[in-house]
């Protein structure tokens, strides 16, 4: 099959270990520039985290914002999903909050002039040579998806 295919794994190794974030608020329409608000705080606390590449605030239609990120790594996704911002709106907004864990399979776009293979080329040169010697990505949670949402969310994980 497609999926273990060399050409496969080769458009995995691509994008190593790049992940990305995806998280949905339901709000009341009036509430809107409120959850506007609760998101761009999220960002900003994205944005003190090292490894983040891009993230944007934005709504969908009244009562519908989301709020999108691109690591560089698994583990900063992690760190956001786990966050104690993010519990708190789970928590307040229950069935209404919604977040996944997007593990690319392949790259065919580019955000603001950002790839994701040249990114993680741009990292590859900057390791040490020792770093570099070690071969292959360190194993990740391989592509696909993995979700949350609503009340019984964190005990699926």
């Amino acid at each position: 099959t497609y999926d273990t295919s060399p050409a496969a794994e080769r458009r995995r190794a691509e994008v190593g270990d790049a992940a990305g974030a995806a998280v949905r608020l339901e709000v009341k329409p009036w509430r809107t520039v409120g959850a506007v608000r609760d998101l761009r705080r999220l960002r900003s606390e994205c944005a003190a985290r090292p490894g983040l590449l891009r993230s944007a605030v934005g709504v969908g239609r009244p009562g519908e914002v989301y709020f999108l990120a691109l690591w560089a790594d698994a583990s900063g996704v992690a760190a956001l999903l786990e966050s104690p911002a993010v519990a708190k709106l789970h928590d307040r907004l229950g069935e209404r909050f919604w977040a996944i864990h997007w593990v690319p399979e392949n790259e065919f776009g580019q955000w603001d002039g950002l790839r994701v293979r040249r990114e993680r080329v741009r990292r590859t040169l900057a390791m040490s040579p020792a770093a570099a010697a070690l071969g292959d990505d360190p194993p990740g949670p391989g592509p696909g998806v993995s979700w949350r949402r609503g009340a019984d969310a964190r005990r699926r994980r």
